[in-house]
């Protein structure tokens, strides 16, 4: 098993969860013009820690609310960061709603760090998740000001 900031996951689950072969949509983010602020290449390894500590728990498939109010069973913009790499969660809007899991999340997490990690010009990226993707999951340099729309 993998333990990480006292989450245990299962690796059976974790593996299951790596290999489904559906298509998703992920966008890298690009470097922006020279004289804005630059991007900083994140590394693969440090995103693996971050992703990891995605609190999964004995409920990683139960279904969860998401949005920015307080009586939401998961309150966003959240995020995890480890080593300079940060995965981050939240709605579209100030209004949004969005059931899913943190099994997805973790999932689309990784997806994100395979696509756009591991490959150049490895500054991370962004997918949105849910029945009606209203959740955006992000992976990117820690403290990285981005926008979930």
């Amino acid at each position: 098993m993998y333990i990480t900031n006292a989450t245990v996951v299962n690796p059976l689950l974790l593996s299951s969860l790596l290999n489904s072969s559906n298509s998703i949509n992920v966008g890298c983010w690009a470097q922006n013009p020279l004289g804005e602020p630059q991007l900083i290449p994140v590394i693969y390894k440090n995103c693996r820690e971050a992703i990891t500590s995605i609190p999964m728990g004995g409920k990683a498939l139960a279904p969860v609310t998401f949005g920015r109010s307080a009586d939401s069973g998961f309150k966003v913009p959240q995020s995890w960061d480890y080593g300079g790499c940060g995965v981050g969660i939240d709605v579209k809007t100030e209004d949004s709603v969005e059931t899913t899991t943190f099994a997805a999340i973790l999932k689309r997490a990784f997806d994100i760090a395979v696509e756009c990690v591991i490959k150049p010009p490895h500054f991370g990226g962004r997918s949105f998740i849910g029945e009606k993707e209203l959740l955006t999951v992000f992976v990117m340099e820690s403290g990285a000001a981005i926008s979930p729309q």
